[in-house]
């Protein structure tokens, strides 16, 4: 994720976070995190990775080969999405951009078998497939008020093949790519009754 100038990532196959500041092209890396999620199959020469089981492994974040952490930006700030090597919930931690971790939650719902995940205005959205055409956003948990929120939200794959869901607090949009395409889509929230509205106008 790109945020405030700079490109934070997971460096693979470690506990680290990493902040890359684009213009000054300095690096910071996070503390390690010691329980979380990393241990991936081996990989070959040419950089693929060998086949592995889940027992040689830990749980991949979404159900996707080889992702085990996920960054989220709302208008709150920065967050920070996985799971542990040896808990299959979901958990989130408000971060720094120094990667001071200001508070964890833990999700009573699998991070696995979620398909993706965002974060607005502080509740965090799960969805329920990155294939299927037609599914939902059926998992919202408040993080400040600690309570989960009834959804069931119509979605839209295209393409069936969605990767990379973000809110964009700047423009209040939701991005993402669906086989190799970026698409945008509005969302509208009624904070009162909890609904949100995602019009079904889709941009390249």
């Amino acid at each position: 994720m790109i945020y405030n100038g700079s490109y934070f990532y997971h460096r693979h196959g470690s506990n680290f976070m990493v902040r890359y500041d684009l213009e000054s092209t300095a690096q910071i890396q996070s503390d390690e995190l010691p329980e979380i999620a990393y241990n991936d199959c081996s990989r070959k020469h040419d950089h693929t990775f060998e086949a592995c089981n889940d027992t040689e492994r830990d749980p991949w974040l979404y159900n996707r080969p080889h992702n085990f952490v996920d960054f989220a930006a709302d208008e709150n700030g920065l967050w920070l999405l996985y799971t542990k090597y040896d808990n299959p919930h979901l958990f989130v931690s408000k971060i720094e951009p120094d990667f001071y971790v200001v508070n964890t939650w833990e999700i009573e719902v699998n991070g696995t078998e979620l398909a993706d995940a965002f974060i607005m205005c502080g509740v965090i959205y799960g969805l329920e497939s990155a294939t299927d055409r037609d599914t939902y956003i059926s998992f919202a948990y408040d993080l400040y008020r600690n309570e989960s929120i009834a959804v069931d939200i119509p979605w839209y794959n295209p393409y069936r093949g969605l990767t990379m869901l973000h809110y964009n607090p700047v423009d209040s949009r939701l991005y993402f790519f669906d086989n190799g395409k970026l698409l945008s889509v509005n969302v509208r929230i009624e904070e009162e009754v909890f609904e949100q509205e995602i019009q079904d106008d889709y941009y390249n």
